[in-house]
């Protein structure tokens, strides 16, 4: 015979006592999974333009991020939207109370200027941010034009000074610019121990790159002063329409791939440029010191070992203003050439690159001088020349031969030999002065081949 089981039911405190335990366990459990797992400590790698906090305020801002099991189940991996140049987040959990937060930032490698934006593009030319400029650059844009008409009058005054000095030294034979030795002295100073050819009031300076100071941190660290790309200026015809997600059409195939074989060798030697151009011959030009110093590196051939050797020189070139040559570099090539120029003619340059015309007269009054002082000491020597010709044409054409310059040796031995005609005397020694001429004009053109 079968005993009945009686099944007994709860009543209804007993029921209300059983939630209430089942509650309480659950309540526990919970807080014991909480506590075990709860997030002390956050770490955060591969941000380089946001600080940790900044990074952790925009990833952990839901109660999930708090425990480091359920950040791992539901936010392992985030989309970033709404923070400019981060691509994404990934967590990783290092242990049960750490969180190590993986920023995937965009891969930039330059900006373009589009009226008052900057338009990040990576490697393919894809526009992958849009920021607005500083109130600041709007500014200085805005104000450009008279920047250049300002610099273009500075330049005018430079130029006048050196025609007097020209004219000047020309009359008394002794030279009142003592700029260029100053100059070399100061380059002595910061270069090291390398020699370095160059000519007293000579435009062009004769640079050997040397090894850099592994124990000086700042002896090649040339950062941007704006930004960590460059900004790039020559490699489209397009100057308006291009939005988010557009690629910029190139002016010329392979650009990009160019673009970001310089941007990773200028961040391996630490000199950032302020501006990579390409003009209209598709060469190279590195812009340093708020645009006083261009590194033209010329056509994309050997870009390795050119920037090595601007890594090398840029140092030395702090106080100067110029360009320095790179167009025609050679493995076997030591000396590097760095010309003298005025900050108008620069800054001119990367205008006309952009396309920009201020002005219909774009001639840089520094040139002008480096020929009229020239064509008025001529002018002067030609008439000393002639009076000394119609007394004593032998001591004229001594004078002629012996002159300290070829600019004075050309014009003289030219009016010797004339006034010796107009007067009927013996042209032997105005042939003696032609000829002085001549070795001089191919000496001077000996020269100018050397500095090239």
């Amino acid at each position: 015979m079968k005993k009945k089981i009686r099944k007994r039911r709860l009543t209804k405190e007993g029921k209300m006592l059983t939630a209430g335990a089942v509650a309480v366990i659950v309540l526990l459990a919970l807080g014991a999974f909480f506590f075990l797992f709860r997030v002390d400590n956050v770490y955060v790698v591969g941000s380089t333009r946001y600080t940790d906090d900044q990074i952790k305020e925009y990833v952990l801002t839901t109660p999930m991020t708090s425990n480091t099991v359920l950040a791992m189940l539901f936010q392992k991996h985030t989309n970033a939207e709404n923070i400019p140049f981060v691509d994404s987040f990934d967590l990783e959990r290092v242990n049960a109370h750490t969180l190590r937060i993986h920023v995937n930032e965009k891969k930039i490698v330059g900006y373009i200027a589009q009226g008052t934006d900057r338009l990040y593009f990576n490697k393919d030319g894809l526009v992958v941010e849009v920021t607005s400029m500083e109130q600041e650059e709007i500014d200085a844009l805005n104000q450009e034009e008279e920047e250049l008409n300002q610099l273009k009058e500075q330049a005018a005054q430079e130029a006048a000074a050196q025609e007097a000095d020209a004219a000047l030294e020309s009359l008394t034979g002794e030279s009142t610019d003592t700029t260029d030795g100053t100059d070399t002295e100061d380059a002595q100073e910061e270069g090291t121990d390398s020699e370095t050819a160059q000519a007293d009031n000579a435009d062009d300076q004769v640079l050997q790159a040397v090894e850099s100071d592994s124990g000086n941190e700042n002896a090649t660290k040339f950062k941007a002063a704006v930004t960590d790309v460059p900004r790039v200026i020559g490699i489209t015809d397009k100057t308006s329409g291009i939005a988010l997600g557009d690629t910029i059409p190139a002016v010329a195939d392979g650009i990009y791939n160019t673009i970001l074989g310089i941007t990773r060798m200028v961040e391996k030697y630490e000199i950032l440029p302020e501006m990579l151009c390409f003009n209209e011959n598709q060469e190279i030009i590195l812009v340093y010191n708020s645009g006083k110093i261009h590194c033209n590196l010329g056509k994309d051939r050997l870009l390795e070992e050119k920037i090595t050797r601007v890594a090398a020189i840029l140092p030395k070139l702090t106080d100067f203003t110029g360009i320095l040559h790179l167009e025609d570099y050679d493995t076997d090539i030591t000396n590097i050439i760095f010309s003298k120029e005025t900050l108008y003619t620069l800054k001119m340059e990367i205008a006309q690159i952009e396309g920009k015309d201020f002005s219909e007269e774009t001639t840089d009054p520094g040139q002008d001088a480096a020929t009229d002082p020239a064509a008025d000491t001529a002018d002067t020597e030609g008439d000393t020349a002639a009076q000394d010709a119609g007394s004593d044409p032998a001591t004229s054409g001594e004078d002629t031969q012996d002159g300290d310059t070829q600019e004075d040796t050309v014009a003289d031995g030219s009016d010797a030999g004339t006034t010796q005609d107009a007067s009927g005397q013996e042209t032997e020694s105005a042939g003696k002065a032609d000829g002085a001429s001549q070795s001089g004009a191919d000496s001077s053109g000996t020269q100018q081949t050397a500095g090239e």
